[in-house]
């Protein structure tokens, strides 16, 4: 196979994925848990994920991943998770009623 042919491929391949509804929903989710991740690492009381730790394990340790307290980094995984999910939620119903085709009104004379 010569390279043209599989750049030409390749690229068809990438732009179907793209184009493909279920790959971005999970691209939305990836990125909204990434931003609320980051976000709750900077401010750590960012609700629900402090709340949740709160009552699931109730105990703050000392312990450190990657030199951040492991408190802080489960309560982030926690609000990534939660926020990711409503943001993927609300895109997804916003594309489905995109997509929904319009009925026509019809007037009676």
């Amino acid at each position: 196979m010569n390279k043209c042919y599989k750049d030409r491929l390749s690229y068809h391949v990438v732009r179907q994925l793209c184009e493909c509804d279920t790959l971005r929903g999970a691209i939305i989710f990836v990125v909204a848990f990434l931003i609320f991740l980051a976000l709750t690492l900077g401010y750590s009381e960012l609700p629900p994920g402090s709340a949740i730790y709160d009552a699931v394990v109730g105990v703050e340790t000392d312990y450190e991943v990657l030199g951040l307290p492991a408190t802080l980094l489960i309560a982030a995984v926690f609000n990534g998770v939660i926020y990711g999910v409503i943001v993927w939620l609300i895109y997804t119903l916003v594309e489905r009623a995109r997509k929904r085709p319009q009925k026509e009104s019809v007037t009676a004379i």
